[in-house]
C-alpha cells in the first residue's frame, strides 16, 4: 500500500502525455529518429523508409503506442538488406499471428521468422564487413566458430561479400 502523505507531497505536477495515434504528425519525426538509432555504424548507406512504407506508418492505431513504433522499425531495419525501407518490410502483426495460428502452426511460423532474421543478419554483417569473419563475428558479439557454423547452416557464400578493388 502507497503511503497517502508520501503521494501528496509527490504528486505537485501532473503531465498527460497523448498516445502516439492522437499525434500521427509524430509519427514520421520518431520513425527518422529509429531508423537513425538503429543504423548500422558501419551500413555504407543511410536507411531511409519509402513513401509508401511511411504511408503504412502513418495510417496505423499504434495500439503499442511509441515503443510498438520502436519495435516495427528496428524490425525493418534489422532485416532489410537494401537501403530503403519498403512496405513489405513493415509489420504491425506478430501479436495477431499469435492469437490466429494454432499452437503447431504458431511454432512453426516462429521458426521460420527466427530463421529469416537469423539469415538477413548475417547476410548484412558479412555484407558489412566485406565477408571478414572475423569482423562480423565481433560486431555480432559471437565467438568466430560459432558464426561460421552459422553461416554455413545457411548455406552463405562469404566470397560474394568480398569487394574487388582495381
Amino acid at each position: 500500500m502507497f503511503r497517502e502523505d508520501l503521494f501528496y507531497r509527490l504528486n505537485i505536477l501532473t503531465l498527460r502525455v497523448p498516445a502516439l495515434r492522437e499525434r500521427m504528425d509524430d509519427v514520421p519525426l520518431l520513425a527518422a529518429y529509429f531508423l537513425k538509432r538503429f543504423r548500422s555504424p558501419n551500413r555504407a548507406s543511410a536507411v531511409q523508409l519509402s513513401p509508401a512504407a511511411m504511408q503504412k506508418l502513418v495510417g496505423h492505431d499504434w495500439p503499442g503506442n511509441i515503443r510498438e513504433l520502436e519495435g516495427v522499425i528496428h524490425r525493418a531495419v534489422v532485416l532489410c538488406s537494401r537501403p530503403v525501407v519498403g512496405v513489405s518490410d513493415i509489420d504491425f502483426n506478430l501479436d495477431q499471428m499469435e492469437a490466429e495460428l494454432p499452437q503447431s502452426l504458431w511454432k512453426d511460423a516462429k521458426q521460420t521468422v527466427v530463421e529469416q532474421f537469423e539469415r538477413s543478419y548475417l547476410v548484412n554483417l558479412l555484407d558489412t564487413h566485406r565477408g571478414n569473419l572475423t569482423q562480423a563475428a565481433r560486431e555480432a558479439g559471437k565467438e568466430r566458430r560459432s558464426f561460421q557454423r552459422l553461416v554455413k547452416k545457411y548455406q552463405i557464400n562469404r566470397e560474394q561479400f568480398r569487394k574487388v578493388t582495381p
